[in-house]
């Protein structure tokens, strides 16, 4: 995720997203098949993680569910599920504004 991080910083929108698509894969990878609470990573953490990569890769079935199954989780930090609420809230909105504009363009 550092990689995308540093590709957004020069504006290299095709190399981020191809690091933030191998973090997802790899995160995923390790959330079905890994014991990640054995090397300390909370479940809620990953399922953040998940729900936020799958966001930034306007990925909107993968994102929803990620965030469901946060938000039905319990012992989540106040902090974090207040920040995935808002993200997910804010998500919504840009999928709704960018179908509106593409039905307006289309018109």
């Amino acid at each position: 995720m550092k990689i995308a991080w540093l590709y957004r910083e020069q504006g290299n929108i095709e190399g981020e997203m191809n690091y933030l698509k191998q973090s997802y894969d790899n995160y995923k990878k390790c959330y079905i098949n890994e014991d990640f609470e054995a090397i300390g990573y909370k479940r809620y953490f990953m399922l953040y993680t998940l729900a936020e990569l799958s966001r930034r890769l306007n990925d909107y079935e993968d994102a929803k569910r990620w965030y469901a199954e946060l938000f039905a989780e319990r012992n989540v930090p106040r902090i974090t599920m207040n920040a995935a609420r808002d993200l997910w809230i804010e998500f919504k909105e840009e999928r709704k504004s960018s179908a509106h504009f593409e039905t307006q363009k289309g018109a």
